[in-house]
């Protein structure tokens, strides 16, 4: 849902480094694993990498903010609107 509206690369990572930067990572940019290969013994993910909030325009962050507060209402998270 998320990546229908915020801008991402595709790009291949090494999955021991990908496992460590999700482990120490508090907010990966990582969503999604799309494919994996082995290339000279090596494990490597084909991984979707988001673009920041900083980076998206108004549109985007306004669909970004209406998707965020039907996942928290879906949850049962109360919400309060200020403004």
């Amino acid at each position: 849902m998320i990546d229908e509206i915020i801008s991402y690369n595709k790009t291949f990572v090494d999955q021991k480094g990908y496992e460590k930067y999700i482990k120490y990572s508090s907010m990966p940019s990582f969503q999604k694993v799309l494919n994996e290969f082995e290339h000279k013994g090596k494990t490597f993910l084909q991984v979707k990498v988001f673009y920041g909030s900083s980076k998206l325009d108004v549109a985007e962050m306004a669909k970004l903010l209406d998707i965020v507060i039907m996942m928290a209402q879906k949850e049962g998270i109360e919400l309060t609107y200020y403004g």
